[in-house]
């Protein structure tokens, strides 16, 4: 028993020995390495510096036993910027044995704490993008991978607004690539695909939110002289886009995209300047064409969007009847902080006026609800000055409603003028100025309501409403006052005057019935009526009756005025 334990003992203390002996030797090493390893690290960030054209700083370098490298504060500079493109915390570089030697690839590269000044980064990129596709094609082609465990993305720059969250996991392994990345805690992308020489393939898929990118297939080829989006389709829930594109090797942030998606395509135009990418272009969907110029999109945080666009040139087709609406300095925010909801908030000099507006966008289901909130103010259109606010309700329904007003307005042979004007005889009703309007409106479906009708001018005041079913049914009622000028403008009316003393001080009430094409006009008992029915025999009653409830076609003549009132 004693002679077991001697030879377990001297076992342990011969394996303890070894662990000593080789703890001993990697410490050597290690110190030896971390003794010259700074200055062999400044000397090979100074080579990849002057390849890349930039400046690499680092406040500390450490080896890690057995195959990797540890920088600490690690900062890329381009020469003649003070504001680092890049920085990291630590970076961790790992190699395959043996470490250092002619033959160790790099295998993998671990960023903590990326911060990315993309302002800096974009112009970098810009100046530098040739050399650095030339030198990056050179690499070995053998298996790295690059991982950034908790990145932060600036749009701004490093001192403006909040940052955009990320995580990358890149691997290239014998020109095949893989991509896993996300942000924003609510985002993530998966792609994979082949990288030969000028060549790269890939597929994949986005989840953001309830937007679902799927299928995506892509194809891009970087030339001498420009890089080539041949082809990239994907669908946005189960909706198909088509994209091509081409930018420019000198210019890498000015090219020229051509989007399809439904019913609508697209072209842009981007440029870069000072303020960031500025984007021109037109879209075409069904019966309406946009063009926009100087659209500026600024990323706030991975939450907000603002978008700047100078000018908006929009046509639309109604009913074969062609309208042009000019937009200028239109500014939108998008905020998704919300899951699942959008708020939209737009304002924009509209027709010498100002328009905004509200949007709150629900995404949790189909089709999408949708609630808005408006104003507009000072609209100089053909027909007068309008102003008012409107409330949007969509979902499988579409409800609109709101005020509307219109200042010195102009109204030219509307049904009830052409009515007026042919059953009245009073042709100065065809064509009228100067007129103040204001309603309440409602639109639901195919149903319009217009209540609280009122509109005045120097010749007459009308007030009423007027309501137009699914079926384009109308419903009306009215009452008008005409000036004494507009009575004795018509047989009709001078009849009336001579019946009635101050006949135009009262009011004429009326109702409307039937389609929209061919409307019934009726005389409605009112305080004229009574007044006529007191002087008149009934059967001239029935007459007048009978010609003012006539269609507008219908050939109006009055009895003869020498006939003695009864």
């Amino acid at each position: 028993m004693a002679d077991y334990l001697q030879r377990s003992l001297f076992k342990w203390k011969y394996a303890v020995l070894v662990i000593l002996i080789i703890s001993a030797i990697a410490a050597a090493v290690s110190y030896q390495v971390n003794r010259w390893l700074p200055q062999y690290a400044l000397s090979f960030s100074n080579i990849i510096a002057q390849q890349f054209h930039n400046k690499i700083s680092f406040r500390t370098v450490h080896y890690g036993f057995p195959n990797h490298i540890i920088f600490k504060d690690v900062k890329m500079y381009e020469f003649d910027e003070k504001s680092p493109v890049l920085q990291s915390s630590k970076v961790m570089m790992g190699f395959s044995f043996p470490l250092l030697s002619s033959a160790a690839p790099l295998r993998y590269i671990i960023m903590n704490d990326l911060t990315v000044n993309f302002p800096a980064f974009k112009d970098y990129l810009t100046r530098h993008n040739k050399n650095i596709f030339t030198r990056t094609t050179a690499l070995p082609k053998g298996n790295i991978r690059l991982i950034v465990p908790n990145g932060r993305f600036y749009v701004k720059g490093l001192s403006s607004g909040d940052p955009i969250t990320f995580k990358i996991d890149l691997s290239l392994n014998q020109g095949h690539v893989n991509l896993h990345g996300s942000w924003g805690g609510q985002s993530s992308i998966d792609l994979w695909g082949n990288w030969q020489g000028n060549n790269i393939d890939w597929k994949g898929f986005i989840f953001y939110n309830k937007f679902y990118i799927l299928d995506i297939d892509g194809n891009l080829i970087i030339q001498e002289k420009d890089i080539t989006l041949k082809q990239l389709s994907f669908s946005v829930n189960r909706n198909s886009v088509l994209a091509r594109a081409r930018c420019s090797r000198q210019e890498l942030f000015q090219c020229d995209a051509d989007i399809a998606l439904k019913n609508t395509n697209l072209h842009l135009h981007a440029q870069n300047t000072a303020q960031g990418l500025v984007f021109n272009g037109w879209a075409d969907s069904n019966r309406v064409h946009v063009n926009f110029e100087n659209l500026e999109a600024m990323i706030i945080n991975e939450n907000f969007l603002k978008l700047k666009i100078k000018q908006i040139q929009s046509t639309f087709s109604i009913q074969g009847h062609q309208y042009r609406v000019p937009f200028e300095d239109l500014l939108a925010s998008f905020n998704f902080e919300r899951p699942y909801q959008k708020i939209i908030t737009l304002s924009a000099q509209l027709l010498a006026g100002h328009c905004e507006s509200r949007i709150f966008l629900d995404t949790t289901s189909l089709p999408w609800q949708i609630k808005s909130q408006g104003s507009f103010d000072g609209i100089n259109l053909e027909q007068g000055l309008l102003s008012g606010s409107f409330n949007l309700q969509s979902s499988k329904n579409t409800e609109l409603s709101g005020i509307l007003t219109l200042q010195n307005g102009n109204f030219d042979n509307t049904p009830f003028q052409a009515w007026a004007a042919t059953a009245l005889q009073m042709p100065s009703l065809e064509h009228v100025s100067g007129a103040d309007m204001s309603c309440q409106f409602k639109i639901d479906g195919k149903s319009k309501m217009f209540e609280n009708l009122k509109l005045n001018t120097d010749d007459f005041d009308l007030s009423g409403f007027f309501d137009l079913d699914a079926d384009n049914l109308v419903s009306s009622q009215g009452s008008v006052r005409f000036s004494k000028k507009l009575f004795s403008e018509s047989p009709i009316g001078r009849h009336i005057i001579g019946l009635v003393r101050g006949a135009w001080t009262l009011p004429f009430e009326f109702h409307l019935s039937g389609s929209l094409h061919r409307m019934n006009f009726q005389w409605d008992k009112s305080p004229l009526k009574d007044k006529v029915r007191q002087h008149m025999f009934s059967f001239y009653e029935r007459m007048i009756d009978r010609r003012i409830d006539a269609r507008p076609a219908y050939k109006v003549t009055i009895p003869n005025e020498s006939v003695s009132p009864g």
